[in-house]
């Protein structure tokens, strides 16, 4: 089974699930989600989590969630983590929880987390244990339509802002009592990949290189990879040749720019020694392999050449 892919940076929102292995009950009673629920808080008094919608299911959670501060992985570390060791010890078990990684789907704000939050509230219905959300204790929608003390981490008022402040139709739409705002519609269907957006979203995503990198064991990372030919492009900008020259080659001459295009394929595009063969029309994934160790070594000795890679690859990954 191949890991989800994780995209993460400061003020991001997501759409987060996870769930039992093998069916077994994450919760078996309320002091299980109150102690579930004191980890949310853990997280925002530490790294300033915020939460716009969470349900806690039999076997499974939603949170619809913000990162103000980034880290990601850490918060939920810390919450599945620090769960587990309480669940073990409570129930005098051993062993993992839960089913696998959280999944994290990344969304875009406008209008993608008003359908998430509304997801996550009609997640009971779903699934016949009730028709109203309101009547269900373990979710936030109680905090959004009765007057109860809402908890500090909890921030109900970004769906009515993304609702025009309609407080009323925006309760409606996410009772599930009406389909959807005009505008809306349900963005959710069909979504499964690890961004939920429009195509300018993911394209903007997809161009934050500072935390993008293809990762092969997680095929969805592919998306939003750097392309070969931008890392082409990008040297023989720096370089000042054509692109043509680095992929045919100059048979009997030097070309560092050629060389230094193999290694940013390999170290910003994370590409394989084969596929950067194939767009250079290199004879073999070995060419690519030696010419790679042979820059690197140069690096050591030549702070000039060393600037010099480091700067396209910064560029390209974003991050300079």
């Amino acid at each position: 089974m191949t890991r989800p892919l994780r995209i993460e940076y400061s003020g991001a929102y997501y759409h987060l699930v996870n769930g039992s292995l093998g069916g077994l009950p994450l919760f078996k009673d309320n002091l299980d989600r109150e102690s579930f629920i004191r980890l949310i808080d853990e997280a925002f008094r530490r790294w300033d989590l915020q939460v716009y919608a969470f349900c806690l299911l039999e076997n499974s959670y939603h949170l619809c969630v913000q990162t103000p501060a980034g880290l990601l992985s850490r918060i939920m570390r810390h919450i599945n983590g620090v769960y587990t060791q309480k669940y073990n010890r409570r129930y005098r078990r051993e062993g993992p929880l839960f089913k696998g990684r959280y999944r994290a789907v990344l969304i875009e704000r406008d209008p993608y987390v008003l359908s998430v939050i509304r997801h996550i509230h009609l997640a009971p219905r779903d699934l016949g244990q009730l028709q109203k959300p309101e009547r269900y204790l373990w979710s936030s929608f109680k905090y959004y339509d009765l007057p109860v003390r809402i908890p500090e981490w909890l921030d109900p008022e970004l769906a009515f802002l993304l609702f025009r402040g309609k407080r009323r139709e925006c309760l409606l739409y996410l009772s599930g009592r009406e389909k959807s705002e005009p505008g809306f519609g349900d963005v959710l269907n069909g979504s499964r990949g690890p961004v939920l957006g429009s195509e300018s979203f993911k394209e903007k995503i997809r161009k934050r290189r500072s935390f993008l990198a293809i990762q092969r064991e997680i095929p969805e990372s592919r998306l939003f990879a750097i392309r070969i030919r931008e890392c082409i492009s990008a040297v023989a900008t720096q370089y000042d040749v054509a692109e043509e020259t680095i992929k045919k080659g100059l048979r009997g001459r030097k070309n560092e720019a050629r060389q230094v295009a193999m290694f940013i394929c390999r170290e910003a595009g994370g590409y394989r020694h084969r596929e950067i063969a194939q767009a250079i029309n290199a004879r073999s994934y070995s060419t690519v392999s030696s010419a790679c160790a042979q820059l690197k070594k140069k690096m050591e000795h030549e702070e000039h050449l060393r600037h010099r890679v480091f700067s396209i690859y910064h560029r390209l990954k974003g991050d300079r």
